[in-house]
């Protein structure tokens, strides 16, 4: 029974270090902002950005755009109007899009006649 037992926990712990992690997190922030990317891996990048304003609250904003810079594509997004901060922003990603060398991505935030560079580590 004791061998039965061992044999079984010796194959647990054998399978669960084979599975690979299917889904990832990436994090970065700046002086005034701060990401998550959460993606889930199946051949191609699923998943969720946030981005939150964390700067000092002045009035509000007219224009926000973002870019997710990968290995070798983007994904973008902007809005234009009267947007109220401090922003939270959220939106979904289904892209084909791979972290740069050193397993990063670039994530370049522009409002109003701003622009900062977050770079998004695995956490």
């Amino acid at each position: 029974m004791k061998k039965k037992l061992a044999i079984f926990i010796l194959l647990l712990l054998v399978l669960s270090g084979c599975i690979q992690k299917s889904s990832l997190t990436f994090e970065g922030k700046t002086k005034n902002w701060e990401s998550t990317l959460s993606i889930d891996i199946k051949g191609r990048v699923d998943g969720e950005i946030s981005i939150r304003y964390i700067g000092s609250v002045g009035q509000d904003i007219d224009y926000f755009e973002y870019e997710l810079l990968g290995q070798t594509n983007k994904i973008s997004q902007s809005r234009k109007g009267n947007i109220h901060m401090p922003l939270e922003f959220k939106d979904s990603i289904n892209s084909t899009l791979k972290p740069k060398d050193g397993g990063k991505y670039d994530l370049k935030i522009k409002w109003n006649d701003k622009i900062e560079l977050l770079e998004l580590y695995q956490k």
